[in-house]
């Protein structure tokens, strides 16, 4: 990779994403890049004297609520166990110089979990900037954030919806001067949304959530445990064109199918 000149930065961004949807079962979704760079320096490093780590990543934090909130987002909360996941991962990329989502053989699900995060979402983006004349505190933190702005993956991770959590890290090497952040996003598993459908009809029903189509056969109820929030879109026998029914489920609600004068309808029961 070229290297810059004095005076100019440089920043290259990573994303990822791994959610789990359980329904009765579990499946997962993942999208993910597993390149690894490798980065070596030549002469003496700059050290970045005027650089507060700790208030780079509460300045990332601020920022992205602050775009989360001009998107109509609602806000995410620092998790310590996301932000010491996002601060280990960020030591070791820049002790070693190794630079990628998978850069130390584990997914970030994976250290996550390694930090006791029980999740439901977890997504990632990383970035590391090089700069051989240095930099200062906000200087870095407004790199960091624009560029994960101006790039899709990354700025649909910082907007997704349904994250709750967030931990941000950076870190410096000493034998490159390279800068590395991680900002972690996270829904935990406590936060999953659970709901019942229950066919009372006599025919079997088709329904879809997101993209994924289910068959509830007569007299079944199956529970749903859900990350997203996707409304529950019902496909009656016999008829086509556009849903006909739908719902909105939130946790502990109880929905029921019911048949009435040969006529299919969506219910939900009280509590």
């Amino acid at each position: 990779m070229k290297r810059t000149t004095r005076h100019h930065s440089t920043l290259v961004f990573g994303s990822v994403t791994l959610m789990i949807l359980l329904t009765g079962l579990a499946h997962s979704q993942e999208r993910e890049e597993s390149q690894v760079e490798i980065l070596k320096g030549a002469g003496q490093p700059i050290e970045d004297v005027d650089v507060d780590a700790q208030q780079v990543a509460e300045l990332i934090v601020r920022q992205t609520n602050e775009f989360r909130e001009a998107q109509g987002r609602g806000p995410v909360k620092t998790n310590s166990k996301l932000a010491a996941t996002a601060q280990t991962f960020a030591d070791y990329m820049a002790r070693t110089d190794r630079y990628g989502h998978r850069a130390d053989g584990n997914r970030p699900a994976d250290r996550a979990s390694e930090h006791d995060y029980q999740y439901c979402i977890v997504a990632e983006n990383i970035a590391y900037r090089y700069n051989s004349a240095g930099t200062e505190t906000e200087a870095l933190a407004d790199k960091f954030v624009q560029g994960w702005k101006d790039s899709p993956g990354h700025r649909e991770n910082m907007l997704d919806r349904d994250v709750r959590e967030t931990g941000v890290a950076v870190a410096v090497s000493k034998e490159t001067s390279h800068w590395y952040a991680v900002q972690m996003f996270g829904r935990p598993k406590s936060d999953a949304i659970e709901f019942q459908i229950a066919n009372h009809a006599d025919k079997e029903v088709g329904y879809s959530m997101g993209e994924k189509s289910f068959q509830l056969p007569p007299r079944y109820t199956r529970t749903h445990m859900s990350c997203r929030l996707a409304p529950v879109k019902f496909d009656f026998p016999g008829k086509s064109g556009e849903a006909d029914a739908q719902v909105q489920p939130k946790t502990g609600d109880h929905f029921s199918i019911e048949e009435d004068e040969n006529e299919l309808r969506v219910k939900k029961e009280k509590e």
